[in-house]
This record gives C-alpha cells, structure tokens and sequence, in this order.
C-alpha cells in the first residue's frame, strides 16, 4: 500500500490514497458513505495507521470528513477534528481572530461558504472581488477551527491585509454576513 499521511495541524489530516490503496481497501470514492458500517471500518482504520504514523488522534472527538477524488482514479481525503461545543462557544475574554483568505476561482469562494454554513460558522464575513479576478473573504471568528478550515479552498493572505487595500483594490461582493449569503448558492 502506498497510503501517504500528511498531518497539517494538530486538528487535521490528510490522506491520499491512489487507485491501488482503494482497490486493496475494496471500495470507490462514489461508494464512501459514512453511514455504512464497511466505510466505518475502513476510516477507523485509517485513522489508526494516522495515529500511529503521525500521532493525529482523533479519539472520540467528533470529525469532518472531506474526501476529493483524484485524476489517477485515487483521492484525498481530509480529515479535521471538530471542536465540541464546550469549545466552540465564545468566552467573553476571549478574542476574536480575523483571517484573510484568497481565492483564485468564486466556485471555491461559495463551496468553502456553503461548508462553514455548515459547520456553524457564527463570526462576521465579508467577500470582495479583485480586479483580476480573485476573490477575498474576511472571517473574524471566535473559533480558530473555521478559519483552519478555510485553508482546504482558499490561500491565506501571506502579509497582513489592511483594510485600506481591501477597500482601493476591490469591490464588495458581501459587506455583511458573507458565509450565509453565499453559501446559500451551493
């Protein structure tokens, strides 16, 4: 078996399986629900190897599972672990972190919308459109979780993004509320 891990954080995984892994594994991407008991098994095997190789453990915590086939017949999958809701909540000392994310497609911009709409997302959004067609998404969010997430879909701003630059070099796609506007279009 050729299976590759890569550990991006402390929260998530990939994967990547090539067409030989699935076959050993006896199953498709297109077959891959999580509801039947053989798919059960296959990730908690995966999972298994993940913590013995890289030391991601996902324990009992609750998972995001994000699987994208590959054009070698093979796939990807990305595994994030998700924040109860104990830790989910925002604390009223807590801060609030901001992150920039660019896009070089819309399509990408809507699907990662639509996903943290999903997933909860209970922060402030803002999308913008630059001239040579990428796209911008501003999250401030009281959970570091959904602006991780961010990074399947987008890039985040390498340099701290001002706000003055954002607003010279861009039109608002979505002042407010970016992530239900959008991710209603998925």
């Amino acid at each position: 078996m050729s299976l590759e891990l890569i550990r991006i954080s402390g929260d998530k995984i990939k994967i990547s399986l090539t067409k030989e892994d699935l076959l050993e594994y006896k199953i498709t991407v297109e077959k891959m629900d999580y509801s039947e008991k053989e798919t059960q098994k296959i990730f908690r095997k995966l999972l298994s190897e993940a913590k013995s190789q890289t030391g991601f453990d996902a324990g009992s915590a609750r998972v995001f599972i994000h699987i994208y086939q590959s054009s070698d017949g093979g796939c990807e999958i990305f595994v994030s672990k998700i924040a109860s809701g104990k830790e989910q909540k925002p604390h009223s000392h807590g801060k609030r972190k901001t992150g920039y994310f660019v896009f070089e497609s819309l399509d990408n911009l809507i699907k990662l919308c639509a996903q943290l709409k999903i997933l909860g997302f209970k922060g402030s959004s803002s999308a913008l459109r630059e001239a040579e067609n990428r796209y911008w998404l501003r999250l401030v969010a009281a959970n570091s979780y959904h602006l991780a997430y961010a990074f399947e879909y987008g890039a985040r701003s390498a340099v701290n993004v001002s706000e003055s630059y954002l607003s010279e070099h861009c039109k608002v796609i979505c002042k407010k509320r970016a992530v239900e506007t959008l991710g209603a279009f998925s």
